[in-house]
């Protein structure tokens, strides 16, 4: 009887932990607010991963384009959140001393106001083949209630394959939380929880 206590009590912790509540003693409290990341290390961090793993090696010699990352609910809208982690891919790419074209420099790829610069896949060659690009890099974001996702992948140019991707998250805490907007449902403005 005793062992089957102590499995019960291990079940419960788990169940309370997996909801989103920690033990103060013997009481549950909710967990804290998430804490921001250091944006720029996780972005540099997976910009090294895309090239390490990369199917096909870059020409450093060639140029790379990098795209505003978009909402993965509505691929025609980007933030500043996507914006930003655009920036620091094209500025870890530098660093690593690869060619990066600034996309906001050439006239010939249209800028939305308040979408950055996205990426479709019919347009992928067309950009390719105009800005003599051997890759793009694009990605997605989702927020969540607690963590915003961010998927980036790096595509060759001429047809579109995948040669690498990398996911990862960071903590919507209060400062990533202001990088994002808000989503209208019906009408109403939906912040995301916090």
């Amino acid at each position: 009887m005793h062992r089957k206590t102590k499995i019960f009590s291990a079940l419960s912790l788990a169940t309370l932990l997996l909801s989103g509540c920690v033990l103060d003693g013997n009481r549950p409290i909710k967990n804290p607010e998430p804490v921001d990341a250091h944006i720029g290390t996780q972005t540099y961090f997976a910009t090294d991963t895309l090239v390490d793993t990369t199917l096909q090696p870059l020409d450093r010699g060639e140029p790379v384009l990098v795209a505003s990352l978009v909402d993965i609910d509505d691929l025609r809208r980007s933030s500043t959140l996507g914006r930003m982690v655009a920036e620091q891919v094209s500025g870890r790419l530098a660093q690593l001393g690869y060619h990066v074209t600034e996309m906001k420099l050439r006239g010939s790829v249209a800028i939305k106001q308040q979408a950055g610069e996205l990426v479709l896949s019919r347009q992928l060659q067309h950009l390719g083949q105009e800005h003599e690009a051997q890759a793009v890099v694009a990605g997605t974001y989702a927020v969540g209630s607690n963590q915003v996702h961010i998927n980036l992948r790096l595509l060759r140019s001429t047809d579109g394959r995948v040669l690498s991707a990398v996911d990862y998250t960071l903590p919507l805490g209060q400062d990533t939380r202001a990088l994002v907007p808000a989503k209208h449902e019906n009408g109403w403005l939906v912040l995301p929880e916090g």
